[in-house]
């Protein structure tokens, strides 16, 4: 009820019936800009992730989540957010062939001011390094308390920097001592 006073001698007090409906609305956001894979290798499967959440004061559905560059693949490509939540999609791509790979990701929803929002993914394929390593080299044959010196043959035929590390372990360093065993021996 609104009761509405004035200075009108006829009507100082005027009381009216009044309803009031609020309606909530989704209202959809992420914060990523942009989708940026950088490089990564051909014929390998790499995958990236961003939030989509509804700040809104209703459930946000989003029915549809797709890229315009099929080499992008997106999961869930559908969604229901009430508000205040939030969920992950997954962007992968296993990119075929060298080069640059673009594509715009939409997401299409009930948001009443934003009914597709956009976001930009992109990758550059490299054809990968491959490491070769010649067994051969690393064969030695020591004795007693001899010093020896090799050298191990590592090689890259792919197409991309080969980075590595090598970690040396050394064997056969631990002794022990015991017996004399069922023959009478000491070790």
């Amino acid at each position: 009820q609104i009761t509405v006073l004035s200075n009108d001698p006829g009507s100082p007090e005027i009381t009216a019936s009044a309803h009031l409906t609020v309606t909530g609305i989704p209202n959809i956001e992420i914060a990523e800009d942009a989708v940026a894979f950088g490089n990564i290798f051909v014929n390998y499967e790499s995958q990236m992730e961003f939030e989509v959440r509804n700040t809104g004061t209703d459930s946000l559905h989003i029915s549809s989540i797709t890229s315009d560059n099929p080499e992008f693949i997106l999961s869930p490509t559908a969604i229901d957010l009430h508000y205040g939540e939030s969920e992950i999609i997954l962007v992968s791509i296993t990119p075929g062939t060298a080069g640059t790979y673009i594509g715009t990701i939409s997401l299409l929803s009930d948001d009443p001011d934003q009914t597709t929002l956009s976001i930009n993914t992109n990758a550059t394929a490299l054809i990968a390094p491959e490491l070769v390593l010649d067994q051969n080299s690393m064969l030695l044959n020591i004795f007693g308390s001899i010093e020896v010196r090799d050298t191990i043959m590592i090689s890259n035929t792919g197409g991309s920097d080969l980075n590595y590390i090598i970690h040396i372990q050394e064997l056969g360093t631990a002794r022990s001592e015991g017996g004399p065993d069922a023959f009478g021996y000491y070790w």
